[in-house]
């Protein structure tokens, strides 16, 4: 088996054990605990009377019934296999479920379907003690079993619910059972939501997907863009903050801000780069949906350019969808800025649909002008009705819209017949806004090339200075290097002028020598004169007849010639020498001429260098000065990496409020183009509308299902879906078929969730933070330690820190390193929406101080309130007392605070308890409901990522008795760092200040953090 076979078999084991949930508490949820009863009239009775309380109508025959058996607490099973695999229970915080072993859907006739048939792993190992080998086989063959059993008369369909009655019931319950008004189209939720896509996955072949599992080798961006890191490349960030690489459009929010310098890094790479994915890291408070808003402006900005660019606006390629229909295909430049928002967290995904066409998402004035745009208005408004079944005017259009569950699809296939019957009936075309665009577009793009062209001159006087300096540095080492000659020239020089001056001495010495030699020549020549005088007579005899004076005489001449001969031999020599001395100081003197002579050469060479580079130098100060008269400067705020880090990271280079208005004009032109542009081709948003509902019809022919759903993504912009019901609503969507798909909370994803989205989409951007709430667990870390061994996968793949977020930040070339191994995407570093010390608790926490206050008044207020009381199931009473107390002062003083407090807690227990305490004390109404009748100010600090209010009281709940849960809630920074950043102005602990001081240093850091601000005040 592969490593891909295995991780996905892994994830599949997972979703397995955690598929199955029965939530007793339901209200359209039966139990029922008899036995060996006329069970077939019963239900034919039961379903009849829920066809009058529901309003269904019988003659349809689409209603049916579902039966539960075997109902059982999850932990019976994490029982058997922490047993059978030797783990221990932990302190962790995870989903506790009730599970089924099997569930038979019926029909209205109690015929049973067999494509419902539900064998679950958990009733499984319940019952054998251990895995199953295939689940799917043991299904097959309970399934057969059954029908063995089932027939058309009465009796067996009793004998068999007995059969299982007697099988799986219990003292409590016999079965449970649910109406269903549409056997078709129900969604029970009670099959994972993956494990289909988790099955496709293994014979598929993805890029993206294996990029995904394995990561890619491609050179990673450094984004470090703190001044004083050694790793800040500030090139990169010029070249990313190009301004002909800023958004074409903007979502119509207050002009007067901009987004921060990292949010623009973000958006900037998001619509300019080639990379499938791209991911963010945003702490909380920095703007993550801001820059989505952007983005999705642009795209809407530039397919309304490539519809201005198309010769005829009518779409002339068709496909052929039956015998009298075609569907126009849908230009790829046009369908390449389609958008899907996806995310594990439903109430993320609500909150960027729900937001974006609201009115009070819109600047006022920017207001009537995108009313008057008129991008479907009545047909958003269609379903905000008040008592009087009047419009009330709260969206701006129909921009966004959510999808997934087979009701929000149906929405969404109303919505496009609404707008095709707005077309078919008196519908006013204008043609006029392509041109009106056309206009806007190109002012828009003369102000970005103005800006570039700045930019380009900067860039171009910065290069030319840069190269001027190159010149200076290069006209320094050649004329270094002339001088380095000379100077070793200069020394040869001193050398031989030295040598040239010892022989001059040495030739006076010997002229001296010469002289004196040449006087004693003289005088030997005077003396010999004398002595020829004195020769005596009969010199000429033989030596024995000479008388003594004659040999006197002749030894006194040859003395005096030995004399003499040495003489002229001593003066033959040093003449001789000097000539020597004389022929060796020429030779030196030769050497210093020539020496001089290239010493000379050399200083010629080296003026002439010089001259060549202050010349080359003269020419680019020229151009230099050419340029600086050239640009314009003065209403364009330049990028300034010389200013302090906060100054950097809350800047925005290049563009004005008057740009960015008309950023915000050209996205509200888009959409009177992109409305056109629908009309000319209203057969084909009709037609997309048709086959989408009949997609299983079509389900051979993909290319038709993805050009019909192109469309339907093209008339309404953004659609949004969770991961749970992306699998369901593309799943006759193939490889590369989706156009941009954006993850909000990828944290929070658990890594196979987004398998299916992943490999349906051709670009992805993941934006979330793992440093705030991690994926909820259904399965505690002992469990998926037992799984993890299994297929032999690590903890990337399988462990509470595995997120959609983590292995998708491992594909992204742009990103940062936290520390030396450890990659995340493109970090956002302004915080705007806490004050201190909140602020400052999160960022010293969870961001190494990296985080930059971008409030301007950030005094807060927080304290923690010491309780000490004995936890049950970790809820302390006394917590909730001094809760109230605080709350209801608050509440005295200012009413309105009412609606700008949360209550939240890490446990769920906590949590509930405190929401029942608070639904209704001294005459005061506080917790909330939504229309499932969920607390929605009260709850746990999951329940609330996204979310911010005034005031945030952070009750913790546990004794030293539960301090293993109090260990698991504050082990992580992760639900310290979210709980603090709910809060804007004030930050209340209420908890057992001894216990969480002594259980770990995030808690200790965030005591530590309030007394120390609260000392300073």
């Amino acid at each position: 088996m592969s490593k891909k076979e295995n991780i996905l078999n892994a994830w599949i084991k997972v979703e397995q054990l955690s598929e199955g949930n029965i939530n007793l508490k339901e209200k359209n949820i039966h139990e029922y605990n008899l036995k060996n009863i006329d069970w077939k009239h019963y239900f034919l009775d039961f379903m009849k009377k829920s066809c009058s309380d529901y309003n269904v109508k019988i003659e349809k025959k689409k209603y049916g019934i579902v039966l539960f058996f075997g109902i059982f607490p999850f932990e019976e099973v994490a029982d058997i296999l922490r047993k059978r695999y030797g783990k221990k229970a932990s302190d962790e915080e995870v989903l506790k479920t009730q599970k089924f072993s099997i569930t038979l859907y019926f029909d209205y006739e109690l015929k049973l379907i067999d494509k419902n048939f539900f064998y679950t792993t958990s009733g499984y190992i319940r019952e054998h003690n251990e895995f199953p080998k295939k689940i799917s086989e043991e299904e097959s063959h309970f399934l057969k079993e059954l029908n063995s059993k089932l027939g058309e008369e009465c009796q067996y369909f009793n004998d068999t619910l007995n059969y299982l009655i007697e099988k799986y019931g219990d003292e409590k319950r016999s079965l449970c059972y649910k109406f269903i008004k549409n056997v078709e189209y129900e969604e029970a939720n009670l099959h994972s939501f993956f494990i289909k896509d988790l099955e496709k996955a293994k014979k598929i072949n993805s890029d993206k997907l294996d990029f995904y599992l394995f990561g890619n080798d491609k050179e990673k961006i450094n984004l470090e863009s703190q001044p004083e890191s050694e790793n800040f490349q500030p090139e990169l960030f010029e070249t990313i903050l190009m301004p002909n690489k800023y958004p074409n459009g903007r979502f119509p929010s207050n002009p007067d801000y901009a987004l921060s310098f990292m949010q623009e890094v973000a958006t900037n790479i998001a619509i300019n780069s080639s990379a499938e994915v791209r991911t963010v890291n945003g702490p909380p408070g920095t703007g993550k949906t801001t820059l989505l808003k952007d983005i999705f402006a642009h795209y809407v900005v530039e397919q309304a350019h490539q519809i201005c660019n198309l010769k005829n606006k009518k779409i002339q390629d068709e496909q052929q969808y039956n015998e009298k229909y075609k569907i126009g295909i849908l230009p790829y430049e046009i369908a390449k800025g389609n958008i899907i928002v996806a995310s594990s967290n439903n109430s993320a995904v609500q909150n960027i649909v729900k937001e974006l066409p609201r009115i009070d998402s819109i600047y006022p004035d920017f207001l009537e002008e995108i009313k008057e745009a008129d991008y479907f208005t009545d047909i958003a408004n269609s379903d905000q009705l008040d008592d009087k079944k009047s419009i009330k005017e709260e969206l701006w259009g129909t921009f966004s819209l959510e999808g997934g569950a087979s009701s929000n699809v149906l929405k969404i296939m109303n919505t496009l017949k609404q707008i095709s019957d707005v077309f078919d009936g008196d519908y006013q075309e204008e043609k006029s806004v392509y041109n009106d665009f056309k206009k806007m577009y190109q002012e828009l793009m003369d102000e970005k090339k103005k800006r570039q062209d700045y930019y380009e001159d900067l860039k171009k006087i910065k290069d030319i200075k840069s190269n001027i300096n190159f010149l200076k540095e290069e006209k320094q080492i050649e004329v270094s290097k002339f001088l380095n000659e000379i100077d070793e020239l200069n020394v040869k020089c001193d050398t031989y002028k030295a040598d040239v001056i010892k022989f001059e001495e040495n030739k006076k010495i010997y002229l001296e020598k010469i002289k004196y030699l040449n006087d004693q020549v003289a005088n030997y020549n005077k003396e010999y004169e004398l002595l020829q005088i004195k020769k005596p007579a009969f010199l000429w005899l033989k030596k024995m007849f000479q008388t003594i004076e004659a040999k006197k005489y002749i030894e006194e001449i040859e003395i005096f010639n030995n004399k003499r001969n040495d003489c002229l031999n001593e003066l033959s020599n040093l003449n001789q020498e000097i000539s020597n001395n004389e022929k060796e100081k020429n030779k030196y003197q030769e050497k210093y001429d020539f020496s001089n002579s290239e010493i000379e050469k050399l200083k010629q060479g080296m003026n002439s260098k010089e001259k060549e580079y202050n010349d080359k130098i003269s020419l680019l100060e020229m151009k230099i000065n050419s340029l600086n008269e050239k640009i314009d400067p003065k209403d364009i705020q330049k990028l300034n990496f010389e200013v302090s880090n906060d100054e950097l990271q809350k800047s925005n280079p290049w563009f004005d409020k008057k740009f960015r208005i008309l950023q915000t004009k050209l996205f509200i032109s888009a959409l009177k183009v992109r409305k056109q542009f629908l009309y000319e081709n209203k057969k084909s948003v009709k037609s997309a509308q048709i086959i989408w509902k009949n997609r299983e019809e079509y389900a051979s022919n993909k290319d038709l299902i993805v050009n019909a759903w192109q469309w339907i993504n093209f008339t309404i912009p953004v659609i949004s879906t969770t991961f749970a019901s992306f699998g369901s609503m593309f799943y006759y969507m193939p490889e590369n078929s989706i156009s941009n798909l954006f993850i909000d909370e990828a944290g929070q994803a658990l890594p196979q969730a987004s398998v299916g989205a992943i490999f349906r989409s051709k670009k992805i951007m993941a934006v979330g933070d793992p440093e705030q709430i991690q994926p909820v667990l259904t399965l505690e870390s002992g469990i998926l330690s037992i799984i993890k061994n299994e297929y032999k996968v690590g903890d990337k793949y399988i462990s509470p820190d595995a997120s959609t977020q983590t292995l998708l930040d491992e594909v992204s070339p742009y990103g940062y390193y936290k520390d030396q191994d450890h990659w995340i995407g493109i970090p956002l570093w302004v915080h705007r929406r806490s004050d201190n010390p909140m602020f400052t608790i999160s960022n010293r926490i969870s961001y190494n101080d990296l985080m930059v206050q971008g409030k301007d008044k950030a005094n807060g207020k927080a304290k923690w309130y010491h309780v000490e009381g004995t936890a049950s199931n970790k809820y302390v009473k006394e917590e909730a007392e001094i809760l109230k107390k605080l709350i209801k002062d608050k509440i005295e003083k200012n009413s309105k605070l009412k609606e700008e407090i949360f209550v939240i807690s890490p446990f769920k227990h906590v949590a509930n308890e405190l929401a029942k305490e608070l639904k209704n004390f001294d005459g005061i109404k506080f917790t909330k409901y939504d229309k499932n009748k969920k607390p929605i100010n009260v709850g746990t600090v999951h329940t609330f990522q996204g979310k911010e209010a005034k005031i945030v009281y952070f009750v913790m709940g546990a004794d030293f008795k539960s301090k293993g849960a109090a260990s698991w809630a504050v082990s992580k920074p992760n639900i310290i760092n979210v709980a603090v950043t709910r809060a804007k102005e004030e930050f209340y602990v209420i908890g057992n200040r001894k216990l969480y001081k002594s259980i770990g240093t995030n808690a200790g850091k965030m005591i530590e953090l309030i007394d120390q601000y609260n000392e300073n005040k």
